[in-house]
């Protein structure tokens, strides 16, 4: 009698370490599956992320390489009308002498209109007399 119940305690305990391990070993299998998973979805994650910062990157590219062209041109813009101002004032010489073309060509051109307007004066008064 204490043979059955030491062998039926032994059996028990055997059973209980098979449930024990095949639980363990299901554990085992289960957290394996589930490290892969989280493995995967950091991976995952991971990409998605670097993707986005690449897209970042990429617009704010973008836009600094309009902001430069834009800067660019504007530059440029300038540089061409110095140059042309540059060449005006060099063509003009002197302010004095300049001045000086500047009132010549003015009475040249009142005198030109006195003219003018006493050649339409006598205009007016020869069709005047003609009728």
């Amino acid at each position: 009698m204490l043979r059955s119940i030491v062998e039926k305690k032994k059996k028990k305990r055997q059973e209980l370490v098979k449930n024990v391990t095949s639980a363990e070993s299901l554990l085992t299998r289960e957290l394996h599956a589930l490290t892969t998973e989280l493995h995967a979805q950091s991976l995952h994650k991971a990409s998605t992320l670097r993707n986005s910062q690449k897209q970042l990157v990429d617009n704010a590219m973008i836009h600094l390489e309009k902001k430069i062209y834009d800067e660019l041109s504007s530059a440029t813009k300038l540089q061409k009308d110095y140059h042309f101002f540059r060449e005006e004032v060099e063509m003009l010489g002197d302010p004095e002498e300049w001045l000086d073309l500047m009132k010549c060509k003015l009475t040249s051109i009142s005198n030109e209109l006195e003219y003018a307007d006493n050649q339409l004066a006598n205009l007016k008064s020869s069709q005047e007399e003609a009728k």
